[in-house]
């Protein structure tokens, strides 16, 4: 238990997490494309194409093995593909989704929030978790497993326990193997399609029911019988389910069984965005133009000018003050000097007003993880320095997900819009209101005209989940998702995202005139 294990980067958009494609990563066989094709039974059908579930990347948070109470063995035919996965798969398919990693060589825990698929056939529950192994009894045998995972997974993070995702050792390959073989066969493949109807169907509105609800017992058992009544409401489950459970509590406190104790960092229930709910123009369901709280994200390296926070304090805070706003600094430093130059900046940037807050982190440049292996065969056709390119999206990266956490612990606290400023870009003028902009299906960037060679990554400001993609731009550093060009640029490459995954665009306009430094 005192062995660590590597934690996925949480993402407040999704709701699931694809391992299939990691799990595989390393195998010389295994196509993007087949890996993009290969999901576990009980993962949400309709996101088997979004990338962010298959490209959550790891935090620098690890955590101890006695935290997770349900780990779920992967490869081989552990992976456990569904029914619609085995009656359409390529063979070239099968093959990279029955690619396996040993033991010890790969294994994820999930943060709160996030939710792995995991089968009765290859999982173990650990004694914190064996409450969490009943099944729902109205649904069918072959997927109850699978319904059970994701429900279970709520409580889990009451009880401050996590899932987690490993790979196999030869002892556990051999002890689940038998399990596997009836249901391998092609004729139990389609009788199950069947089975599955129903969970694919309702899978991610249930997932989302599970990320939004709010429980109020005050211990495990009672919130198990909370949540499963709270899901019968819903027409989730049936009443046969809430009978089982109210038998199943008692039979476990008949035999003296110890339900853990809830966690200190409990849950906290996601909070949908106007950003989020903007639709059609722009406009929320009653009409109006977004008008929340604004996020500023500030990446890069600091500076050595104190002007040019200032220039921000003068030309963006009071602009942003009518909205309320937080600003998020990830900075990189190569050395001592460039880090209290960071520290320095952080405090510059600090916002008068106590009711906006400042979080920052001033990050060792050496210890900026290697991320070109997530786009390897992308960058190779970069036209341009690939060190400093990976630093830049891996800085958008952090400080976008330092807004995303700040919102996942705060579920008082929405962001309608984000506003993205390098740490060494001076603003040359007042910077114009979010929303007199119609931000729909775009992000506005400062003007290319005001300083010499362009400014097109100096600033940018946009509706949160456009922001949420433009931010996150190194999750999607895929060859899939590079522009079919002998060369491409950072731009095409962002604009090509935009337009795949949000049906938006970049558009530079003159009103914001920003220039970094580019010291």
């Amino acid at each position: 238990t005192t062995a660590r294990v590597s934690v996925k980067m949480p993402e407040l958009e999704v709701f699931s997490f694809n391992p299939l494609h990691e799990l595989h990563a390393s195998e010389a066989k295994s196509s993007l494309e087949n890996d993009l094709n290969s999901w576990s039974r009980g993962f949400p059908i309709a996101s088997v194409r979004d990338l962010l579930t298959s490209r959550v990347m790891d935090g620098q948070e690890t955590m101890t093995w006695d935290r997770v109470g349900v780990v779920q063995f992967l490869g081989g035919s552990l992976s456990d593909t569904d029914a619609v996965h085995k009656l359409t798969a390529s063979p070239e398919m099968r093959r990279a989704s029955s690619a396996t990693r040993q033991s010890g060589e790969w294994a994820r825990a999930l943060p709160k929030g996030m939710f792995v698929s995991y089968n009765s056939r290859a999982s173990v529950h650990k004694i914190g978790a064996l409450w969490a192994l009943m099944l729902p009894v109205s649904k069918p045998a072959s997927a109850a497993d699978a319904w059970r995972a994701q429900i279970m997974q709520r409580l889990l993070w009451d009880a401050d326990l996590h899932a987690a995702v490993s790979g196999l050792d030869g002892n556990n390959k051999k002890a689940f193997s038998s399990k596997l073989e009836g249901y391998e066969k092609s004729g139990a493949a389609l009788a199950a399609l069947d089975d599955e109807h129903e969970m694919h169907l309702k899978m991610s509105a249930l997932l989302r029911i599970l990320s939004e609800i709010s429980l109020q017992g005050n211990h495990l058992a009672a919130r198990l019988e909370e949540l499963v009544v709270a899901l019968y409401e819903r027409n989730v489950l049936d009443l046969s389910d809430v009978l089982l459970t109210q038998a199943w509590i008692r039979d476990l406190a008949s035999v003296g069984y110890m339900f853990p104790q809830m966690g200190e960092k409990r849950f906290v229930p996601r909070q949908a965005t106007v950003g989020d709910a903007a639709g059609v123009g722009g406009l929320t369901a009653d009409g109006a133009r977004p008008q929340g709280r604004v996020a500023v994200c500030v990446s890069g390296s600091a500076p050595a000018e104190d002007s040019i926070a200032q220039s921000v304090r003068e030309h963006l805070y009071s602009t942003l003050e009518r909205f309320g706003f937080d600003v998020f600094v990830h900075l990189t430093a190569a050395d001592q000097k460039s880090k209290e130059r960071g520290e320095r900046l952080c405090e510059l940037l600090r916002p008068g007003d106590q009711k906006n807050s400042l979080h920052c982190k001033v990050e060792s440049a050496s210890g900026v993880p290697a991320m070109v292996s997530y786009g390897a065969k992308c960058l190779n056709r970069f036209g341009g320095n690939t060190e400093d390119l990976m630093r830049e999206y891996y800085g958008m990266f952090r400080c976008n997900e330092m807004r995303k956490q700040h919102e996942r612990t705060n579920k008082d606290v929405g962001y309608d819009y984000v506003v993205r400023l390098r740490a060494d870009a001076r603003i040359q003028s007042q910077v114009p209101a979010p929303d007199s902009f119609d931000m729909a299906e775009r992000v506005v960037t400062a003007s290319t005209e005001t300083c010499p060679g362009g400014s097109d990554d100096a600033f940018t400001m946009g509706l949160t989940t456009n922001m949420h993609v433009y931010l996150d731009r190194l999750v999607f550093l895929l060859t899939s998702m590079c522009p079919e060009t002998p060369q491409w640029s950072d731009k095409s490459m962002v604009s090509s995202i935009l337009k795949t995954v949000r049906q938006s665009d970049m558009s530079s306009v003159d009103q914001i005139k920003v220039c970094a430094s580019r010291m």
